[in-house]
């Protein structure tokens, strides 16, 4: 009877949910040791990552998009997909010395592998992150395949299906590239540490700061959500997670505080987007443009924080306008700053990625120091102490969290790998050029819309790379700054989280407020219409990137900001009372010139906005007088 009952207790810890969390642990161990204390060949490691994303994506996620993962229990056919995508990832850690040994010849088997690895990504992808970017993947493997028919400019040399089954898997520039690479490192270890954050209730902790901070103000629960937005951007870098993490609190809080429906998912959406431009972590992005630029990574980080506090002062500006306007009254009860204090402690480990970036250290050691601090500061409270329980709950928990990122950086290798292959960037480079006539301001038109299009409903690694991939090089052939000619495609890409007609953020937010999907895309659109701009302005003068002389960086960084500001002030047409056309249109040309970072153009643009803010306040002085 002992034995029965032994029998079934043992039957019922065998279920799939159990083995998706034993899994994910050992998956998040495994790569939590292998960046800090084991050394292995980068590709033998890509290899482990690959077989446990895939084994996983495939018993967590069912074959119809939009269903329910947590309830989902897979097939027969989930189960087997699950082995031979773990297959596929061993295969590679276990055979992959003996295809460097023989030149770089592959076999049979590993032809026979790879074609298997190609269809369990596709399918894989599809689940994940939707049908854009199998799609674009499918697309790129045609185009290799029957590109030596294509005539003119995009024609390529003959390549087999044996050879681009090679190039893609069993090389470092397909699958196994730069995006799978960076995600089995600094991307798995920011996901782990973003994990063990949360069991630390950081996330609630921000939210209450943010409270704190702006909530009993004008216009107080939107302030929250651009405040706790941003906060919450440096650890999650997600517009859409943003949107449900913060949203789900603030929107409501809007809606009730007097702010219409559609302007309440508009600042939600506009305030988490501005998470994947927000150092340090920007969505993992920053992690892969360091590997594309073989700079320090600090340096994209310092070099993205003036554009975005210029975002976040956009949005924070609109929002007090519009309640201002329409005399909308903060929040009745925040938390007392005393408890908010008390809890700093909480903000450490966010504190010890910082320094550690800014120390010139690297990625991996900023995750390493930041989930060391995690545990350390746990230990402060008993409420947030992280117990072995604890921790290893989120080490399973950010392998299924994780998988979105992960998958993203897998499956968008296909194409990557076609472009290096096919030569397909440079050629792009070259008509973009061409098409531009070799003229600045108009190529930068060009790349700026190609970036929007070509992002439109990918999540930010994938969108980032394609326009890395394609756009940026013919940025850079004309002599603009590799660093700034990568900002502005990021930004651009970015921002197709709030352009219709697929504004994946607007749209999240949207189904939150319960508003129409194009009007809170086109108000997420106005209130951060300065963003917009700003690319522009770091492509013409890096300064506001923190390169070049202190002098110049300085004046540059002042001159973006009080444009920035201004423009809003123009966007929001109130101050103290509603502004005129001619006002807005005068103080919106000084916004303008102000951002164009060239010191005549600051001029012309600070002396207008001067002169126009004393007309406008005069204004309101007689009209004091009047009444009085």
């Amino acid at each position: 009877m002992n034995k029965q009952t032994s029998f079934a207790s043992f039957k019922e810890l065998i279920t799939v949910k159990n083995i998706k969390w034993v899994i994910g642990v050992i998956f998040a161990s495994m790569m939590l040791i292998l960046n800090t204390l084991v050394t292995m060949t980068s590709m033998k490691k890509m290899g482990l990552f690959l077989a446990c994303v895939l084994c996983l994506v495939f018993l967590h996620y069912p074959p119809k998009r939009g269903s329910k993962k947590e309830d989902y229990k897979p097939g027969i056919f989930d189960i087997i997909l699950a082995i031979l995508g773990a297959s596929v990832g061993l295969y590679t850690y276990f055979f992959i010395d003996g295809f460097f040994a023989r030149y770089f010849m592959s076999t049979p088997l590993d032809i026979a592998f790879g074609v298997l690895a190609v269809l369990l990504i596709l399918e894989a992808g599809r689940r994940v992150v939707g049908n854009v970017l199998p799609i674009l993947s499918i697309i790129a493997l045609i185009y290799a395949y029957f590109g030596s028919y294509v005539p003119g400019a995009f024609q390529t040399g003959k390549f087999t299906m044996e050879r681009i089954i090679e190039f893609l898997y069993m090389r470092a520039e397909g699958i196994y590239g730069v995006t799978l690479r960076t995600a089995a490192s600094y991307i798995a270890l920011f996901i782990i540490f973003g994990a063990i954050v949360n069991e630390t209730s950081v996330g609630d902790y921000l939210i209450r700061l943010s409270q704190t901070i702006a909530g009993k103000r004008a216009g107080g629960p939107a302030k929250v959500a651009v405040v706790s937005s941003g906060l919450m951007g440096t650890v999650s870098g997600s517009p859409i997670a943003n949107v449900v993490t913060t949203g789900t609190f603030t929107i409501p809080l809007m809606k009730s505080s007097g702010f219409d429906t559609e302007m309440a998912g508009a600042v939600e959406a506009a305030a988490s987007t501005g998470g994947s431009l927000m150092p340090p972590i920007m969505a993992s992005a920053a992690f892969i443009m360091a590997e594309y630029l073989g700079i320090p990574y600090s340096t994209i980080a310092l070099a993205a924080l003036v554009p975005a506090i210029c975002y976040y002062l956009s949005i924070y500006i609109n929002v007090h306008l519009y309640s201002k306007k329409h005399q909308l009254v903060g929040m009745k009860e925040v938390p007392a700053w005393r408890d908010v204090i008390k809890d700093m402690y909480l903000l450490i480990p966010l504190a010890a990625v910082f320094i550690t970036i800014f120390a010139g250290k690297t990625p991996l050691n900023a995750a390493l120091w930041g989930i060391i601090s995690c545990v350390a500061v746990s230990f402060f409270r008993k409420k947030s102490r992280i117990t072995p329980k604890r921790f290893i709950s989120a080490l399973g928990k950010s392998s299924l969290t994780g998988l979105e990122a992960y998958m993203a950086c897998i499956i968008v290798g296909i194409p990557v790998g076609v472009i290096v292959m096919t030569g397909l960037g440079r050629v792009l480079a070259d008509l973009v050029v061409g098409v531009s006539g070799a003229q600045l301001y108009l190529m930068l038109i060009i790349s700026a819309i190609a970036a929007l299009l070509m992002s439109m409903g990918l999540p930010t690694v994938p969108l980032y790379i394609v326009c890395a991939t394609t756009i940026a090089p013919a940025l850079v052939s004309l002599g603009i700054l590799p660093l700034a000619a990568h900002l502005f495609v990021l930004y651009w890409g970015v921002l197709s989280n709030l352009t219709p007609p697929v504004a994946l953020a607007s749209y999240a937010a949207a189904g939150l407020c319960g508003g129409d999907l194009n009007q809170v895309a086109w108000k997420a659109l106005k209130i951060t219409l300065p963003t917009f701009l700003i690319p522009f302005a770091f492509v013409l003068n890096p300064g506001i990137l923190m390169h070049g002389e202190i002098a110049n960086i300085i004046q540059t960084c002042f001159t973006i900001t009080l444009g920035s500001g201004a423009l809003a002030v123009a966007v929001a047409g109130y101050t103290h009372r509603p502004l005129k056309s001619i006002e807005r249109m005068l103080i919106a040309v000084g916004a303008v010139l102000l951002i164009d970072p060239r010191g005549f153009t600051d001029l012309i643009g600070g002396s207008l906005i001067l002169v126009m803010l004393v007309i406008v306040f005069a204004k309101k002085k007689e009209t004091a007088e009047i009444a009085a």
